[in-house]
Order: C-alpha cells, then structure tokens, then sequence
C-alpha cells in the first residue's frame, strides 16, 4: 500500500514526515506528493490546514459517492475519477480523488488501488517526471488509464464466450448477457467523462505536458470507443438470442402442427373405417332382431339381399371417403 508522503527535489524523491513537515519543506523547495488511503476526517483536516485547501473538495473526499467531475478552486484543481477493476468476475469502480495545486499534488482513495504503485516507480526512474505537479499529475493519469486495460481484456474474453453460449442456445446465456451490460454501463459511466477530464486540463498546458495530454486523450477517447463497441456486441447479441428463440419457438409450433394434422389425418381415417362397418352392422343387427313379419324373412332372396344391401353401402361408403381424401 502506497500511503506516502514524498518530496521532490529536482525530480529526486526525499521521503517525507508528517503532514507539517511535508509542508515546511515545500516553503523552501521541490513538489510534494501526499497521498493517502481510507483517509479520517482528522487527516484531511490537517492537510486542508496546512495547505489551505478548499472546504467543499475535502467533504467530496469524506462523503464519497462522487461523480467523475474537474472542479476549479482558485488556484489549485480537484479531480474525480472512477477507475475500473476486476473483483470476482464483476467490474468494480474504484472512487479516486486528485487535487493539484501549485507545488503539490494530493492523491485519495477509500480502497487500495494497486495500480499506482506503478507511478511512484516511473518517477523514481524518470526523475523529469517529477519535476512540477502537472507532471506527477500526467503519470497517475497515465496509470489509471492503462490500469483500464486487464478490465477490457476480461470483458472481451466474456463477451466471447457469450457470444458463443448464444449460438449454442445456452439458457443461461441471456442472464449473463445482461450481467455484462450492467457491468459496461457502469464502465461506460467511469470510463466517458475521463477523456471530457483531460481535455479540460489541456485548456491552460502548453508543450511537452500539453502533447502528452492529448496523447492520453486519445487513448481515452479510443477507451471510451471500445466500451460503447462492447455494448453493441451484447446488444445485438441479446437481439440475435431472441431471433433464434424465436426461430427455435417456429420450428416447434410447426411440429407440433404437423403432428396434430398426422392425427387428425389418422381420425378421418379411422372415422371412415368405423362408419364403414358400422353401417353392415345396423342391418345385420335390424335382421337378427328375430320378428316375424319382416321383409325378405320368409323369401329365398331375403338372404342375399341383405348381404348385398351390407355390400353395397360399405362400397358406397368407401368411394365417398375415398374421393373426401379421409381414406
């Protein structure tokens, strides 16, 4: 954990006491880099002290929950960003605070934030670098936007790999589609208004430190770029799941049609067939009644007449389903 306080003579780093001391030597020489983590109320009271700092950007730090912003107080500037990171396969914003001013530069946060081990070192290897507090300012810039890098590299593997759970017409592939759109929107929000921050802090830079901005507000620019590409992709990807859904809903309705029209095709068929021996049996039944007085009883032809009267409706009946398409 960084939590230092560093002055900087020359570009050269003399670690630093307290607060008061941090602040006696920068009466003399160098640029001070203050920094804290989880900061209490009683230190940020004792750096608003010693370095006149403004009330409101000291309750900003206390409150938390602050919007990525720039805001102007006199002579000195206080910056919000909302860095990104990967914890438990989730994108988390870190809330990060940097206030410049003349001679120094105050760096704040209320959770360790390891990428910015990574600026300390580069100014202890490039002292030129720690030569004013736009300078140390450009670095931790610098860093958090590269610190943006393994979050993008993990949303591109996950959009991949959802892209392919879709095709596959994986179930759980829509809630993990809206998981990722819930964790881009929110880096869409920490990641928008950085290029918006840079640029702001371009108006008054001139030269070297004027092109190194514009250079990280390319990059920023290109960051944001790729964020809104990653949203598109789930979006369309959501779209493509519900056609497929909806090719696969088709393709199921269309079975299930054909199989009712099998059955009914089946019905007809066995309808036919019933009413074909059904009517045989009416007369057969009609004749086996055993009454005394019925037609053809008492004449040798009774017989045969019925049997071709039995013959005659079931052929009849026949052609009719025949030419109806039920046979």
């Amino acid at each position: 954990m960084l939590n230092h306080n560093v002055i900087y003579i020359d570009g050269v780093a003399a670690p630093s006491g307290s607060v008061t001391d941090t602040v006696d030597q920068l009466q003399h020489d160098g640029v001070a880099w203050l920094d804290f983590v989880k900061p209490t109320p009683q230190e940020l009271d004792q750096v608003k002290t010693a370095l006149q700092l403004h009330e409101l950007a000291i309750q900003d730090i206390l409150q938390g929950r602050q919007r990525p912003k720039i805001e102007a107080y006199g002579a000195t500037q206080f910056i919000v960003l909302r860095p990104a990171r990967i914890i438990d396969n989730r994108v988390q914003t870190v809330e990060f605070y940097l206030y410049i001013g003349p001679n120094f530069i105050i760096t704040a946060r209320h959770e360790d934030f390891p990428a910015l081990e990574t600026a300390a070192h580069r100014l202890i290897d490039d002292p030129h670098l720690a030569t004013s507090p736009q300078h140390i300012q450009q670095v931790v810039l610098d860093t958090i936007c590269h610190s943006y890098r393994p979050t993008m590299l993990y949303l591109r593997d996950a959009i991949d790999d959802v892209e392919e759970d879709i095709l596959l017409g994986e179930e759980t592939a829509p809630h993990r589609v809206y998981e990722l759109l819930r964790d881009i929107m929110k880096l869409q929000r920490s990641a928008h208004p950085f290029s918006d921050i840079i640029n702001d802090l371009r108006e008054d830079l001139t030269g070297e430190l004027d092109t190194h901005l514009r250079s990280l507000e390319d990059r920023a620019l290109r960051l944001s770029g790729q964020v809104d590409s990653f949203r598109d992709v789930l979006t369309a990807g959501l779209q493509l799941h519900t056609a497929l859904l909806g090719e696969r809903q088709n393709e199921e309705m269309a079975r299930m049609t054909e199989a009712a029209y099998n059955q009914g095709e089946q019905a007809k068929k066995v309808s036919a067939w019933a009413a074909i021996l059904f009517t045989p049996t009416v007369i057969a039944g009609i004749y086996g009644m055993n009454f005394r007085q019925m037609p053809g009883l008492t004449d040798s032809y009774g017989f045969t007449v019925a049997l071709l009267a039995m013959l005659v409706s079931s052929v009849t009946l026949y052609i009719v389903f025949k030419r109806q398409h039920w046979l």
